[in-house]
């Protein structure tokens, strides 16, 4: 829920993405995505858009909380 609660801020644009996960990272970089559980999955991809995401290009992201999709 912390998450989802990050993501709203940054959609109401009380924070930036950048600001709100800027704690996130990648404990193995070598493990292919589909072998990591969910934490390790959103972890990564927070991190690859803070790090590598090209400015002024933008990515939608899915959250799925208790079954529900945000």
């Amino acid at each position: 829920m912390e998450n989802l609660r990050k993501l709203q801020e940054c959609k109401e644009k009380i924070t930036t993405f950048r600001r709100a996960f800027s704690k996130f990272g990648v404990t193995k970089n070598d493990k292919p995505l589909k072998e990591m559980n969910e934490n390790e999955e959103f972890s990564a991809l927070v991190n690859w858009t803070i790090n590598q995401l090209p400015e002024y290009e933008e990515m939608d992201l899915r959250y799925k909380v208790d079954g529900k999709l945000y």
